[in-house]
């Protein structure tokens, strides 16, 4: 139970990092052309796109709201949501690996 804790612990630490290594390079890159592509969707919201969902458009609008037209606005959104998904992906792995039985 203890190594549990420790193992949970050491991984959130992880999450934690590479999420400020993350921003501090989103701060700094600048952004692809798929990203400037997006960022010009938040420019003109809509309720859909020709060949993607609104949300990224929105998403970008919210982060460009906060950090203005920049790099870091344009990926801001993405930073903010990613630990939820690694800490979704943590508890999944867990539970999985808790079912596998090895059997001879």
């Amino acid at each position: 139970m203890a190594s549990q804790v420790i193992s949970a612990r050491i991984s959130l630490i992880l999450i934690a990092a590479l999420l400020v290594l993350r921003a501090i390079m989103a701060a700094q890159l600048p952004l692809s052309a798929d990203e400037a592509y997006y960022w010009l969707w938040s420019q003109h919201l809509a309720a859909g796109y020709f060949d993607h969902p609104p949300m990224i458009a929105w998403l970008i609008r919210a982060g460009t709201f906060l950090f203005g037209d920049t790099p870091l606005g344009v990926r801001f959104m993405g930073i903010v949501l990613s630990p939820g998904f690694h800490c979704d992906r943590l508890g999944t792995s867990k539970a999985s690996a808790s079912t596998v039985r090895i059997e001879n």
